[in-house]
């Protein structure tokens, strides 16, 4: 699998996690394994061709991010459930605030398309992105990092 992390652009050492159950944008403490496993997500690739993803939480591996109700949540898997499948798959697209190649990232969502993980007063949400809001778009773009957990050498 391939674990990462992904960074806030306009806040530098903070994270997309659960919490909770729920998305946040937090700092990670150097000595809480427990943010660090609730920052690290596989992505994992739905159809590369269209770049549908889902995020897959390291600490809970049955359960993906998605959106409910707008809020971004940290759900089970349910393969049957068609709405959980569809709010849990993100569009991958070059990043909103830095358009300059994959190293920044946004994540569209695939069943609200005018609407991106985004992150308000460090809570996450999908919510929609308008082009000339500089803060909108920074708020809404992310760095691809290694994991935050550390496996033993």
């Amino acid at each position: 699998m391939a674990w990462r992390s992904f960074e806030s652009f306009n806040y530098p050492n903070s994270y997309i996690r659960h919490r909770g159950f729920l998305g946040e944008l937090t700092p990670i403490q150097d000595n809480s394994d427990l943010d660090k496993m609730d920052a690290t997500f596989n992505l994992e690739w739905i159809d590369e061709s269209r770049n549908l993803a889902r995020l897959r939480s390291y600490n809970y591996p049955n359960s993906f991010l998605r959106h409910q109700d707008f809020r971004i949540k940290l759900h089970p898997d349910n393969p049957a459930d068609s709405l959980m499948q569809a709010d849990s798959t993100f569009v991958v697209v070059q990043g909103l605030a830095y358009p300059y190649g994959f190293e920044f990232i946004s994540f569209r969502s695939m069943n609200f398309s005018d609407r991106y993980i985004r992150h308000r007063d460090f809570h996450l949400y999908v919510d929609f992105i308008p082009q000339n809001d500089q803060l909108a778009l920074k708020d809404s773009t992310f760095r691809i990092t290694n994991p935050a957990i550390r496996w033993p050498q």
